[in-house]
């Protein structure tokens, strides 16, 4: 199976690396810099090259591999439609945070990659900076798509080679369940090390941890309502569990807003704020955070 994954970011370029490391096919779709050519990256003390290319150019049933930010998934989608690819090509999505309508905007059988993994780049170098495990399921439902069967041959093979990359990889049929657990440790964590400007293990000294529970019962309120069954003390520990295996990592959130760029924070945050006022909750400590983070964007990128 030939693979192709979209961008350059660290998540990706890792996936990539792996891949190749496993005598795959391999090429990069880069978003910013030019589509046709090689990009060098350096990689525990060994040099790559990934051949790059154009979404035009891609063959049928090579299999779209998208780690992105969450507000390029929707720009993401409208690209691969105009070049006729949902249709001919496996796709697996992986973002943070959470898109409100998905199961109408994600198309019918493609994948979630949901991961703990960490990574970094620093221009060329690539940092595989936190170890951990991965999850693959179907993006939808399957209910909601059962009269469009995928190929069935398909989708073990795709398993069977990520894992064999970038192991350890399960599959999840309950990749939402998954998700939720995700989108809270990063409500928990990412927009707190922006506020104290710190790598995720300095939270652990720091007086959060009421805020954290608090933050961690708005969403289970929320999650609630989405059939989905949280406990908000499992998911303080889940996150301080992660803040002390990543304890001199930074944030993506961090990493961005450092860098000024665009954050995540209306998929986080923003997310379980907006999405509980409109179902009459109360969610004042994810509200915060988030208009917190709001002006702190809004500043640098000069949106005031």
């Amino acid at each position: 199976m030939r693979w192709a994954v979209v961008g350059n970011g660290a998540l990706g370029s890792l996936v990539a690396i792996k891949l190749q490391q496993q005598g795959l096919q391999v090429s990069l779709c880069p978003r910013q810099q030019p589509a046709v050519g090689h990009l060098q990256l350096s990689f525990s003390n060994q040099h790559y090259q990934l051949m790059t290319t154009s979404f035009e150019q891609l063959e049928p049933g090579t299999c779209i591999f998208a780690a992105v930010k969450a507000y390029q998934v929707q720009p993401l989608l409208v690209q691969l439609a105009q070049a006729q690819l949902l249709e001919r090509c496996p796709l697996i999505l992986s973002y943070n945070g959470m898109l409100t309508h998905e199961q109408q905007l994600l198309p019918a059988h493609s994948l979630f990659w949901s991961t703990t993994h960490g990574a970094y780049r620093q221009g060329p170098l690539l940092v595989h900076a936190g170890v951990g495990q991965s999850w693959l399921g179907y993006s939808v439902p399957q209910a909601a798509t059962a009269n469009n069967p995928p190929s069935p041959w398909l989708v073990p093979q795709i398993q069977q080679q990520l894992a064999a990359a970038l192991p350890p990889l399960a599959w999840s049929d309950e990749i939402k369940l998954v998700r939720w657990h995700k989108l809270a440790t990063n409500c928990l964590i990412n927009a707190l090390t922006v506020i104290y400007d710190c790598p995720n293990g300095d939270l652990l000294q720091l007086p959060v941890q009421q805020l954290q529970m608090q933050l961690a019962t708005e969403i289970v309120a929320l999650a609630k309502h989405e059939q989905v069954s949280l406990d908000a003390p499992q998911l303080l520990a889940q996150a301080r569990q992660v803040m002390q295996k990543t304890a001199a990592n930074r944030s993506s959130m961090l990493s961005d807003v450092r860098q000024q760029r665009p954050t995540e924070i209306d998929y986080l945050n923003g997310f379980v704020a907006q999405q509980s006022a409109q179902l009459g909750l109360a969610a004042p400590a994810n509200t915060q955070l988030w208009q917190q983070l709001t002006e702190i964007t809004q500043g640098y990128l000069g949106l005031q």
